[in-house]
């Protein structure tokens, strides 16, 4: 599904069957890295540095 099509629906069954496929790429997600979901502080070695530069490299090849 699009992110714009997960954004909008309130529940699963709402989302229609699409006949593109997505792919989302990236560099870093939010929510992974704690203990569990209730509010527990992420351990420092997942967290993202605020002076470190970041970057990413991919190729995507079709067959």
């Amino acid at each position: 599904y699009s992110e714009f099509e997960l954004e909008i629906k309130e529940r699963n069954e709402e989302l229609v069957k699409s006949k593109f496929n997505y792919l989302t790429i990236a560099l870093a997600n939010r929510g992974v890295g704690g203990d569990d979901s209730w509010g527990a502080p992420t351990h420092s070695k997942y967290c993202l540095k605020k002076n470190k530069l970041y970057s990413l490299k991919f190729k995507i090849f079709i067959d």
